[in-house]
Formats: structure tokens, sequence, C-alpha cells
């Protein structure tokens, strides 16, 4: 499901991300990492990789200059993850919550 359908749901749904917080909703998992015109194989434990997602939800306390649907980097060690049944039709939702400070990269959307 893509990013703007979630934010639309979350926000549907009147669910409230409390603090300074934001949600994301994680990019599609890469097994292979461009080098050049190289591509290598991630294996499993590799963790050096940040992980990549869009914003769509931000806290209640949040007053930066972050935008929904931006795409951003930040790593798993500091995101919990919920599973959100917004829609009884569709299958739950999963986002990762951190805290505002621990994004490291974003972009606009693609």
């Amino acid at each position: 499901m893509e990013w703007k359908s979630i934010a639309k749901q979350i926000r549907d749904n009147d669910l409230v991300l409390h603090g300074n917080r934001i949600g994301i909703v994680r990019d599609e998992k890469k097994d292979t990492i461009k080098y050049g015109s190289l591509e290598l194989v991630r294996h499993d434990s590799f963790t050096a990789m940040p992980l990549t997602g869009h914003i769509v939800v931000f806290g209640n306390e949040y007053d930066g200059a972050l935008e929904l649907g931006m795409s951003v980097s930040f790593n798993k060690y500091n995101a919990i993850q919920f599973e959100l049944d917004l829609d009884e039709d569709s299958q739950p939702i999963t986002i990762d919550v951190l805290h505002a400070k621990d994004i490291y990269l974003s972009w606009p959307e693609d």
C-alpha cells in the first residue's frame, strides 16, 4: 500500500501520535546495494545501511521542518514498530515510530 493512502487512513481513523515523534512507513527492503557498476547482495547481518521510508504521521508536539510524504533515512534500533489494523478489508499496516531527532536525512518525495 502506498504511503499516501496509509496517511489518509491514519487521519480518517483519528489516530494521534503523541510527543515530538514521527511515524514512517518503510520502503521495501532492498536485498542488493548498487556500488558503481556493481550490484552487491546484502547479507541479513549487514546493519550499516540505514532504513528508508516515507513520513505518514506527525506527533502532536512536532514543530519541525519535515513534511508529510518526505523520504527519510533512519536506524531500526531507534524505532518502535506498531501494527495498525486501520481497515477491516485489508492487511494490517506496520509503521515505525521514532523521535524526530532520530531522522538522519530527508529529501522530497520521489
